[in-house]
Formats: C-alpha cells, sequence, structure tokens
C-alpha cells in the first residue's frame, strides 16, 4: 500500500496526462471534465486506481472485470470522487462476445466514448513445454484477442471524438521475459514467471497491433502503449 501511494499513483496520474494530452499545451486537470472513459480489469489494482484519478477530474467512467461486488465499489468511489457518472458491467475477456457487447454497451451508457484504457490480463502461470495448448490458447485470447476486439469496436466512436487508445503494457511487450518462479505452496518451480512466458508473446503482438493501425489511421484517434519501466517512467517521477 505504501508503495502505491507513493510511486503508483502519481505514476497513474502522469500516464492518464501525458497520454491523453500529448499536444504542447500543458495539462490541467478540468481537459478530462465530462470525457468518456472505459477501463478494463478495474475491480483492483491500476485498473481501480485510474478509474478513481479519472473520476477526480471530473470524467465519465465505464469499468469492466469478472469481479461485480469489486467493480460495484469501486463504481461507488468514483462517484464520492466527483466522475460525472460511473457504470460497471461484469464479465470475463475470454468471451469475445462479450468484450464486443461491453464497448457499444459502455458508449451507450455515457453517450459516447474518449478513450479505451486496455489494463486486463489473466495471470495464469503457463509452463510452455507442457504441451497444454488449450491453456495456451486462453491467455493469448484474454491477454490479446480481447484488446484487438476491444480496440476494433470501440474504433468507430473514437474516431468521431478524435480519441485515444491507452494500453497499459511493460517492458515484455519489447523484450522477452522469463525468470523462475515457484507458486505457492508447490515446491516446482515455473519455467517462467506468470504470466511472464506468454506476456511477450501477447504484449509484442498487441504492440505490433497498434503500429500497423497507427499507421493506416493516424490523423483519426491517438494510440498509446504505456510500459512502466521504460523511459516514461522516469518521466513520469520527475513531474512530481
Amino acid at each position: 500500500m505504501a508503495f502505491m501511494k507513493k510511486y503508483l499513483l502519481p505514476v497513474l496520474g502522469i500516464i492518464l496526462a501525458y497520454y491523453f494530452y500529448s499536444a504542447n499545451e500543458e495539462f490541467r486537470p478540468e481537459m478530462l471534465q465530462g470525457k468518456k472513459v472505459i477501463v478494463t480489469g478495474a475491480s483492483k489494482g491500476i485498473g481501480r486506481e485510474m478509474a478513481y484519478h479519472l473520476a477526480k477530474m471530473g470524467a465519465h467512467v465505464a469499468v469492466t472485470a469478472r469481479s461485480e461486488e469489486g467493480l460495484k465499489k469501486v463504481v461507488s468511489h468514483c462517484l464520492e470522487l466527483g466522475a460525472a457518472s460511473a457504470h460497471y458491467v461484469a464479465g470475463t475477456m475470454e468471451n469475445m462476445t462479450f468484450a464486443e457487447q461491453f464497448v457499444a454497451k459502455a458508449g451507450k451508457l455515457m453517450g459516447g466514448l474518449d478513450m479505451l484504457i486496455l489494463n486486463h490480463i489473466t495471470s495464469t502461470p503457463v509452463d510452455l513445454f507442457s504441451d497444454d495448448i488449450q491453456l495456451v490458447r486462453r491467455i493469448m485470447e484474454v491477454n490479446f484477442l480481447s484488446y484487438v476486439v476491444l480496440s476494433v469496436a470501440a474504433l468507430p466512436m473514437l474516431k468521431q471524438s478524435n480519441g485515444s487508445i491507452v494500453v497499459v503494457s511493460s517492458m515484455a511487450g519489447f523484450c522477452a521475459v522469463s525468470t523462475p518462479y515457484t507458486p505457492p505452496l508447490s515446491s516446482k518451480p515455473f519455467p517462467g514467471f506468470p504470466p511472464a512466458a506468454l506476456t511477450a508473446p501477447c504484449q509484442f503482438s498487441f504492440v505490433g497491433f497498434l503500429g500497423t493501425i497507427s499507421i493506416t489511421g493516424p490523423h483519426l484517434f491517438s494510440l498509446n502503449a504505456v510500459s512502466l519501466g521504460n523511459p516514461i517512467h522516469s518521466h513520469c517521477f520527475s513531474y512530481y
């Protein structure tokens, strides 16, 4: 909790400021007032704190995750913090139909969309050499394919608003990551840190996807992958 208050919260604030308003104009919190924002993976952690930051700045917020109980608490607190409106839709990103329908429902609830923040991830440990291709497929669907589905579903609204797609990524999107990991209550280590064994492939894929659509339509909206641990990390801390 101390780490979150001292380091993570300032980082989240500057991420929102830097990537939503990347022009030369100095960022002011009121710039986000009334903006309509989707945040995935928002029942806890980074997604939840981003929703809170948006709420403090007076944005409309639509959040999703699997935990309905967690989302209810997030929405309630967002309203207490000053969100223009706050909505939630619980569901799993293993279901591509849900992912697509969530964007449509969120857009309807908020009356449009200005920013799509993709933050969800499945942290299931996987041994890439176990031949469990179904588990590999599931992780790729949640950590990559659902990002594509959500982005494609959001594009029409983002084109209208000249909006943004922001992806909470990591250095695993730019270099392979694998460290030994021993799960709790187990003496047998996995060969890759969960979900590092598939985090790099998933994030490599989506960074490539973002690059492709930014080339084909850069005048329509902005696309950004936020990687804590790369140079923006220093920029974030120097801002405060």
